[in-house]
């Protein structure tokens, strides 16, 4: 079970804005397949980032992930205009790791990124999870603007 059922922080920048939930889904578990997946027992994610400037052609890509696994996620030609992209969905990421992270206290790091001819604008939100008592309890999220 975790605590704390919602979670939200939020990074801005320029004419973009990156937003990252956590909440609670008994529905998502490790051993649960596809969109029933989650590392940790019923913890999933929302996230997104959303452009609101001016048109900007030429090419764009968007990627996603938990450190160190960050995968470009769409990639298109075309204007750069009232764009965004989400993803619902349990903590993908591998099982062991999380429980590393866990036991060690380590922060898990989720990366948002958007490429396009404006440049590289990053962010990275970072929790760190407890477990007491078989609950797992999520502090606040902490949001690192990496790029520009």
């Amino acid at each position: 079970m975790v605590k704390k059922p919602c979670q939200m922080s939020n990074g801005a920048m320029k004419n973009f804005t990156f937003d990252f939930w956590l909440y609670c889904d008994p529905l998502l578990q490790p051993d649960g397949v596809g969109e029933t997946y989650s590392a940790i027992p019923s913890l999933g994610m929302f996230a997104r980032w959303n452009y609101t400037g001016a048109k900007i052609d030429g090419h764009n890509a968007d990627y996603w992930g938990f450190e160190p696994e960050i995968y470009m996620a769409n990639s298109w030609d075309g204007p750069l205009y009232k764009a965004s992209s989400r993803l619902i969905t349990g903590l993908s990421l591998d099982e062991q790791v999380a429980q590393n992270n866990i036991e060690n206290k380590l922060p898990f790091k989720y990366h948002i990124g958007v490429e396009s001819a404006l440049g590289k604008y990053e962010v990275v939100f970072s929790f760190i999870i407890e477990k007491n008592q078989g609950i797992y309890l999520t502090p606040d999220i902490a949001v690192q603007r990496v790029s520009p």
